[in-house]
């Protein structure tokens, strides 16, 4: 389940760098343009160049943002899950060392009382 979710998160990210750069590659896209006629600026105009430039730049931005953003969730959970198996593998141990202590005790025990029936038996009735 967490590489099918990562894989999606990176397939996400990598299917939005992609448009991006489609996008500032060709032509602009219709927001872009959109935007930049909203200025008063004319498609050919070098201050419309600017513009999607300028857009495309804050685009790429964002998509690396976007990735780094990504990248560190990841690192984030790979932390977070070598704390919890860690701590699993503590309980684990302790849970171990518990059952081992109560074999030990066990044995202790019975030694204890085979001791005991020895003696009692060693002694002439």
């Amino acid at each position: 389940m967490r590489r099918l979710i990562t894989a999606l998160a990176l397939g996400l990210t990598a299917a939005s760098i992609l448009s991006v750069a489609a996008a500032t590659a060709g032509q602009p896209s219709r927001a872009d343009d959109a935007r930049c006629r909203s200025y008063g600026l004319a498609p050919g105009s070098d201050g419309y160049a600017k513009c999607i430039a300028d857009l495309g730049r804050d685009h790429r931005s964002a998509s690396t943002s976007s990735l780094a953003d990504a990248m560190k969730a990841r690192t984030d959970a790979n932390a977070a899950q070598a704390q919890a198996q860690m701590q699993f593998d503590q309980a684990s141990s302790r849970a171990n060392l518990d059952a081992l202590d109560a074999q030990v005790a066990a044995a202790q025990a019975q030694a204890q009382q085979q001791g005991a029936q020895a003696m009692q038996d060693s002694i002439p009735h």
